[in-house]
């Protein structure tokens, strides 16, 4: 593995004179254990290429294990023992069935897409990718720090004594009087370095749970309608006194476990974690006098039209990884006045994707 700066450019910085090789091995394995270090935490740098089998099982996303990626070499999906290469299409276009999207390169976030560019489930139980990982373009080869200018820099090496220029200290690597890492100005030399900055310090990722729950009550408002005779209505959680005929509450999300999933230093940003939850969405169909069976029927009409909205846009807009409606339950009963009938079903709507 290259390295991320070079012999001459750390002795510059330490203000070590080129001709003097007395302290090159022990700079040269500073540079080479600092490289791996840097990258654990950042992702790769120096540009590589990668390869990796991904078990898809019906997702319609995979996330690539060593983001940012430069470029998506190749893409093959296997069905059994036939194998599908798949080609880019982009947003806007179409090609054929066998279409991908790099949504988020800086994740690593890989989209199946249809013929006509919609999202879609990956047709195999696996499939291999070929791409270059690293950044677009390396930081400079050069270390930030005092020029030759100020040769008081570092403490000069004495006869007798360990020069404090190059010392241990928990936790990591301290080079001479403790530089900063990355400087804060644009205009340093070192400026290049801000992307592994940003990458160690941006904001945790977010859950998808509220954006999820938005929308779903968006898409069912958008998509569900009355029967002619009788109101229906959408709520986002309890529908308090506003109670009609036939009411739908997207309501409690339940059952979330999250677990890493892209092991890189202090894991911030997208893609770090994986989480799993459920959330519930109630029909309730009520009708006057002695119809069960309409009642039923109403409401397992609705139910159905519940599930294939959701199986229609299984990633949400593309909030989230996968969406598919997995368990169910109904109550039909009599109103508690004895006036009508009253049917009751809970669907839950299981989610996953990384945040």
């Amino acid at each position: 593995m290259p390295d991320l700066v070079d012999l001459a450019a750390v002795k510059d910085a330490l203000n070590i004179d080129q001709g003097d090789t007395t302290h090159d091995p022990e700079i040269q394995r500073y540079i080479a254990a600092a490289t791996p270090q840097i990258e654990y935490i950042t992702g790769p740098v120096l540009p590589r290429p990668v390869t990796e089998t991904h078990r898809c099982w019906g997702s319609s996303r995979i996330v690539l294990r060593q983001p940012p990626v430069l470029s998506v070499n190749s893409v093959v999906e296997y069905l059994g023992l036939s194998a599908y290469t798949l080609s880019a299409q982009a947003p806007g276009t179409t090609l054929n069935n066998y279409g991908y999207v790099m949504d988020f390169p800086e994740t690593g976030v890989l989209r199946r897409v249809s013929s006509v560019g919609t999202e879609m489930s990956f047709l195999g139980n696996a499939v291999v990718v070929g791409y270059t990982a690293g950044l677009v373009s390396t930081p400079p080869r050069r270390l930030p720090g005092r020029t030759r200018g100020h040769p008081r820099s570092v403490p000069a090496i004495t006869a007798g004594r360990r020069r404090p220029a190059l010392r241990r200290r928990r936790g990591g690597l301290l080079l001479g009087r403790a530089h900063p890492a990355v400087p804060a100005g644009a205009g340093d030399p070192g400026a290049g370095c801000a992307y592994a900055v940003h990458r160690m310090t941006a904001p945790l990722g977010t859950t998808t749970v509220p954006a999820a729950k938005a929308y779903l009550f968006t898409l069912l408002t958008t998509q569900l309608q009355g029967d002619g005779r009788t109101s229906l209505k959408v709520f986002y959680d309890d529908p308090g006194t506003d109670i009609l005929d036939d009411i739908v509450v997207v309501g409690k999300m339940a059952n979330r476990v999250s677990k890493p999933f892209t092991m890189r230093g202090s894991m911030t940003g997208r893609g770090s974690m994986w989480e799993t939850y459920d959330i519930e969405v109630v029909v309730s169909c009520y009708r006057g006098g002695d119809q069960p069976q309409h009642v039923y029927e109403r409401a397992w009409l609705l139910a159905t039209q519940i599930e294939s909205a959701v199986r229609a846009d299984p990633s949400l807009g593309g909030l989230v990884t996968l969406a598919f409606p997995a368990h169910s339950s109904d109550d039909p009963k009599e109103e508690s006045e004895q006036m009508g009938r009253l049917v009751d079903i809970t669907l839950g709507i299981t989610i996953e994707s990384d945040f």
